[in-house]
């Protein structure tokens, strides 16, 4: 039991479970992330959850929507940490993916590189999220994003998800999720339906297909 699910993309974007070897990219994507404490402790810790996490359960669960306590589940739901590929092979992104509810999921984390913000990667990543929520029958998104962003490309994402319908202002708390955390987040939520929608309106993704391969 573990996670298993690779999406590529027909213009080469990739989106596969992070592995062992991805430390030393994990460590760095992380260095400046704008939640919680993150020294090099507090980092090597977070990797160490995220692959224990992604070596529990099967994938087809999520897809079966059996991701709730009810369904032997713990509280946490079914946590899947993901890095996001651009065309040429090269790990350019993160995202941490919670699945604790039916046709439910959470963007719990979504962090680029620093060597390669400032490229519009966010929206190809947006892109290759549409494969994921495809193959797990998901009908709905949520996201947990700080309530004033760190970064600009934060800013430009809640634009672009108001613009698709989005829910911006769902909820509004303290993050209490990152060790040393306590910012002010806020939770959006958007629909599938919604999503699919923008992703035609992203340069290069109007008529992406998406496969399907296990690690």
């Amino acid at each position: 039991m573990a996670a298993t699910t690779i999406v590529t993309a027909s213009n080469g974007w990739k989106a596969r479970p992070m592995k062992e070897s991805d430390y030393d990219f994990f460590m760095e994507t992380f260095e400046d992330f704008p939640l919680g404490h993150n020294s090099y402790n507090h980092r090597r810790d977070k990797f160490s959850a995220c692959m224990w996490n992604n070596k529990q359960y099967s994938d087809s669960i999520i897809k079966s929507g059996a991701v709730t306590v009810a369904d032997g589940v713990q509280p946490n739901g079914v946590i899947r940490t993901y890095v996001i590929e651009r065309p040429d092979g090269k790990a350019v992104g993160i995202r941490i993916y919670i699945f604790h509810e039916k046709d439910l999921c959470v963007i719990r984390t979504m962090v680029i590189h620093p060597s390669y913000r400032g490229n519009g990667y966010g929206k190809d990543a947006h892109g290759i999220l549409i494969g994921i929520l495809r193959e797990w029958e998901i009908e709905k998104v949520r996201a947990w994003i700080e309530a004033s962003a760190s970064f600009p490309a934060m800013t430009a994402m809640r634009t672009r998800y108001g613009n698709a319908g989005a829910d911006l202002d769902m909820h509004t708390h303290a993050n209490e999720a990152d060790p040393g955390g306590g910012e002010s987040i806020k939770m959006l939520e958007v629909s599938k339906t919604a999503l699919e929608s923008l992703k035609t309106n992203i340069t290069g993704w109007a008529d992406v297909t998406y496969t399907i391969s296990s690690t």
